[in-house]
């Protein structure tokens, strides 16, 4: 399971880095609904979150990693989790436009989220081509199809230590992971709801490390936040903003009519 599974990994990562410390950081991993599809081909209805109650889609969840209290040269690690999908929620099996479509269109399974760099690694040489160049992101369980053992890790052999094509340093992008308002998207589960059933999309299992861009270090793995629903997003049919209003208007009408008979 995932305890055990980021254990090896975190282990193999700060062998790399020759050791682990301690770190008072908080991280959370937050699912977002950021876009909404037909159930059935996977054509783009909404790039927002959109209930037709009764009626089901597939939905675009963004795992967005955030992480506060970080110390003197600390930024994100690494962090590893499952998803748990209650009844109702189904993991989408639609597959629309091939790899080449990145987070557009609906896909099976775990999507990482992997932003491009034009920079290079001053000590090797070597272009990170992207933020998690020599570290990791993916469905790293058993299956790579069942939510289980996945997870989010930066090179922090690296880090802080990037030249642009001109050989200048470079600020490290990795720096920044996490820390904007609504944190950085990792990746992405298409998943399908039922339009009907109240399910909840919940982060289990997590486990966060920071890295240090002085010491090239990981700190031991800690369990993310999960309180106030940080890491659960729930699914629920409720009535259209213009049917609210035209039951209102039901409503003072009723009352208006009542008003008119006691007073005939």
């Amino acid at each position: 399971m995932i305890r055990r599974k980021l254990g090896l990994v975190a282990v193999a990562v700060a062998v790399l880095a020759v050791g682990s410390m301690a770190s008072a950081a908080t991280m959370a991993l937050t699912p977002v609904v950021q876009a909404t599809y037909d159930a059935t081909t996977g054509a783009l209805i909404s790039n927002t979150y959109q209930v037709d109650p009764g009626v089901a889609h597939i939905y675009r969840v963004g795992l967005m990693a955030k992480v506060s209290g970080l110390g003197t040269n600390e930024s994100f690690g690494l962090i590893g989790y499952d998803i748990g999908l209650q009844p109702g929620l189904s993991r989408n099996t639609v597959s629309v436009g091939g790899a080449a479509t990145g987070l557009t269109n609906p896909k099976p399974n775990f999507v990482a989220d992997s932003p491009a760099t034009a920079l290079t690694v001053t000590a090797t040489g070597t272009a990170l081509t992207n933020y998690y160049t020599g570290g990791q992101n993916g469905d790293l369980g058993s299956s790579t199809s069942d939510l289980v053992g996945l997870l989010t890790a930066i090179d922090a052999s690296n880090l802080d230590g990037l030249e642009d094509v001109n050989g200048d340093h470079a600020t490290d992008p990795r720096l920044a992971i996490g820390t904007t308002a609504g944190g950085t998207r990792i990746g992405v589960v298409y998943v399908k709801w039922d339009g009907t059933t109240t399910s909840t999309f919940s982060v289990l299992n997590g486990l966060g490390s920071v890295a240090n861009k002085a010491t090239k270090l990981f700190s031991n793995a800690a369990a993310i936040d999960q309180s106030n629903g940080a890491n659960t997003f729930t699914f629920q049919a409720v009535p259209e903003p213009a049917s609210i209003a035209l039951m209102g208007l039901a409503g003072v009408g009723a009352v208006l009519m009542a008003r008119r008979r006691r007073t005939a």
